[in-house]
């Protein structure tokens, strides 16, 4: 489901995808992609998902004056999910807490660079540190020069695509289970 055959990667789009609550995200989660709208006009910020932060992130927005920039959808249903995916140039991930990411790997499968702050397991996931900061202006600069640099952008996002399957996709996982299950029986003998 979340694959992409073309190579038509919009330039101008950031995104994330999250239920909009404390488990994963706080309330200055939003003011990432509210710094990077500020510092390139033209750059669209999708966010996917409702939730206790939905009016409130919404409100900062609005106070913000680049309302116009952002598209708040709600929950959407998960097959819609790789639609905006494909909207995307970039994943965002703000959040201050990660025990697996799937939405990353999603991201990551979809061929894009996901960047966001160290926490969990995002970095291990990505398998480098490069894309991730625990400091707001620091992810901001990743993000903006990211945006700035589509070479970049989409070798990144091929490699992530790669270690995606490799690692995280259900053809692995049976090979991985069954390889467990041999050496289990194995010792059994």
């Amino acid at each position: 489901l979340f694959e992409r055959s073309d190579h038509d990667f919009p330039d101008d789009a950031i995104g994330m995808v999250y239920r909009l609550e404390r488990d994963k995200l706080n309330e200055d989660s939003i003011d990432v992609f509210i710094d990077v709208v500020k510092k390139r006009r033209s750059t669209r910020a999708y966010i996917i998902g409702a939730g206790t932060f939905l009016k409130p992130y919404q409100e900062k927005v609005g106070d913000a004056g680049i309302l116009d920039n952002f598209i708040f959808t709600g929950y959407v249903p998960y097959a819609s999910l790789p639609d905006y995916y494909r909207k995307f140039s970039l994943f965002v991930a703000p959040v201050w807490k990660e025990s697996f990411g799937q939405v990353s790997t999603f991201a990551m499968s979809m061929g894009l660079p996901v960047v966001g702050y160290d926490v969990g397991v995002l970095p291990e996931m990505l398998g480098s540190q490069e894309f991730f900061t625990n400091d707001r202006a620091a992810l901001v600069g990743l993000i903006v020069d990211l945006l700035n640099d589509r070479e970049k952008r989409i070798e990144i996002g091929r490699l992530n695509r790669e270690r995606a399957h490799e690692m995280f996709s259900v053809e692995a996982m049976v090979v991985k289970y069954d390889s467990l299950y041999e050496s289990v029986l194995a010792e059994d003998c």
